[in-house]
């Protein structure tokens, strides 16, 4: 909510500045009211990218911990193995 506020806020401000230079007065008003409305889309497109970012970022460390878990796995049958064939020498 905080984002879209801002966004509202910069367009807003933005739109009023632009709004000004054309027609003072109306023209403030009008571009505060437009540069607000696009504020909230750009708001909008900027969270759904960093949760896109996010949900990548999730994915990788998926990824990463699957492929830890697996040496660490290797690892220990590889230990376990030769544990057995130790044993299995001493007998």
């Amino acid at each position: 909510m905080a984002n879209t506020a801002n966004g509202m806020a910069t367009g807003a401000a933005s739109g009023a500045a632009m709004g000004t230079a054309f027609m003072p007065g109306w023209g403030t008003a009008i571009g505060a009211a437009a540069g607000a409305v696009g504020g909230i889309f750009t708001s909008a497109a900027q969270r759904k990218a960093e949760e896109r970012k996010f949900q990548q970022q999730k994915q990788q460390n998926k990824v990463e911990l699957y492929q830890a878990t697996a040496e660490t796995k290797q690892k220990i049958i590889s230990n376990l193995a030769q544990r057995l064939a130790g044993t299995i020498r001493n007998a």
